[in-house]
């Protein structure tokens, strides 16, 4: 099994509730939006799963202003 290299690095912005920059494209043909907005927080990242089976994580994140274009 492996893991996402990402994870530690979030679980690290999160630990210290450092502020970060969310860019978020969707560029589906029938509803393309576009995100992007700043002093985002991850709010709380679940506990690591252990097992041999593959999981999805799911990391909450806070953003201040949300608007889409």
């Amino acid at each position: 099994m492996s893991t996402s290299a990402s994870l530690p690095y979030i679980r690290d912005l999160c630990a210290r509730r450092k502020p970060i920059r969310l860019s978020i494209s969707d560029a589906n043909d029938a509803d393309a939006i576009q995100v992007n907005e700043e002093n985002c927080r991850i709010l709380k990242m679940p506990d690591a799963p252990r097992g041999k089976e593959e999981t999805t994580v799911t990391a909450n994140i806070y953003i201040p202003d949300l608007n889409y274009r």
